[in-house]
């Protein structure tokens, strides 16, 4: 019993942990990898109700991981990318949204699987792979850092590399405890059940999934979310320091601008200048950076605008997006004059030009990154209205019609 009770408390600190060490901790560390020792020894010991509660747990966090990316099925795409960027597998590009599918499934249904008992030992096995091949590449992330964010809850849980790692860590302490007592769960339904369950599970979470990508997503983690404000209304004042050496004893001192002798000639001849440091308490609503033609940043001027903006996004203009805004021409041309419309890309002025070629004189263009615009809308050209600051709409190019447009503006 008292073992069982030195085992929680140790869990409790160490799920604590995750989220309170963004960094390497060697104290940290050394506490998870005892916990994984002490599991080798003690985990077929442990209690029913203890053995109940990691089941449910490694469960739910698995489904809560892939509901959370299978939401959002291409922006695990993107983050999948990345990691092929990364290790310069760019062959793998054009298969990482089929991967971003099957990955996404796979993790939403064995933790669902866990849960209802369903071919609990099969699950198992696959669980223990999918753990080894994670904690491997979460380890290397957190150590080599090729990609800043591995994505493992999307865009709902932001973690550092080091805290995903030692999140997996946690979670391989969860999974030995079931491998330890797997014949001790007992299934709640019987074979045929269980596998009509899982092949039904399967189809339905790729079916939304599917849903997902020919929409937009059903819950919107991002900045650009409905009903968000993208002006900072009070904004804090950015406070600048700048470090000065002496030029005779190699003194350094920081000082809060303006509050340093700069007036002073003699302090100006015995001290130089070093770096600056900037503090900005100001919550960063978005990453989008608004550029003209001649790279001149107009992004307040856009989103500060009075006036009501219809934003179309393109991070580029391929095939297949040039296709799908040809779709939207028709109804664009039956927009309001009086609303203001925008395409941003990070494509070319010649290629922007040729797509907009018979509606240059409605539509403006101007320059943005297309990381950011991809995570602006989850489209290829995507819409976004943008009403006094304040997102009032979204859609994907396969659900906008200007009926659509005008019911989003009609609200309040």
């Amino acid at each position: 019993m008292l073992l069982n009770a030195v085992g929680v408390l140790l869990f409790f600190l160490s799920v604590a942990g995750v989220f309170v060490k963004e960094d390497f901790c060697p104290v940290f560390m050394g506490l998870l990898i005892f916990q994984l020792i002490m599991t080798f020894f003690r985990a077929d010991k442990i209690h029913d109700f203890c053995l109940f509660s990691a089941r449910m747990m490694l469960g739910l966090l698995f489904v809560f991981s892939g509901f959370v990316k299978g939401v959002d099925p291409v922006g695990t795409q993107y983050k999948i990318e990345d990691y092929f960027i990364a290790f310069g597998m760019d062959w793998a590009l054009p298969y990482a949204l089929l991967l971003s599918y099957l990955m996404n499934m796979l993790e939403f249904s064995v933790g669902v699987f866990l849960i209802f008992k369903i071919h609990f030992r099969r699950v198992l096995v696959v669980v223990g792979a999918m753990m080894l091949f994670f904690t491997l590449t979460t380890l290397n992330d957190a150590v080599s850092n090729p990609v800043p964010d591995c994505g493992c809850f999307g865009d709902a849980v932001k973690l550092s590399n080091w805290q995903t790692f030692y999140k997996n860590l946690v979670l391989d302490f969860l999974w030995l405890v079931l491998w330890f007592n797997r014949n001790r769960v007992k299934a709640y339904f019987s074979m045929k059940v269980q596998t009509v369950f899982a092949g039904l599970l399967i189809f339905v979470v790729l079916l939304l999934e599917q849903y997902n990508v020919r929409h937009l997503p059903w819950i919107d983690f991002r900045d650009w979310r409905i009903g968000r404000d993208m002006i900072l209304r009070n904004p804090q004042p950015v406070r600048y320091y700048l470090t000065y050496r002496n030029k005779n004893t190699g003194e350094t001192k920081e000082y809060l601008s303006p509050n340093y002798p700069y007036n002073d000639s003699a302090w100006l001849a015995q001290w130089e200048y070093v770096d600056k440091r900037v503090e900005d308490p100001n919550v960063r609503l978005h990453d989008v950076m608004i550029t003209d033609t001649n790279g001149d940043d107009i992004t307040d001027m856009i989103i500060n605008a009075t006036d009501t903006t219809l934003f179309i996004a393109m991070p580029e203009i391929n095939k297949s997006s040039a296709e799908a805004f040809r779709l939207l021409v028709p109804e664009l041309r039956k927009v309001p004059a009086h609303l203001r419309m925008v395409l941003l890309s990070a494509d070319s002025e010649e290629n922007i030009e040729q797509l907009l070629d018979g509606l240059l004189s409605r539509i403006e263009y101007y320059y943005a990154d297309d990381i950011a615009l991809k995570a602006m809308v989850r489209s290829n050209p995507g819409l976004v209205l943008l009403r006094q600051g304040i997102v009032k709409g979204k859609w994907h190019y396969h659900d906008f019609t200007v009926r659509k447009l005008r019911n989003a503006l009609s609200k309040p």
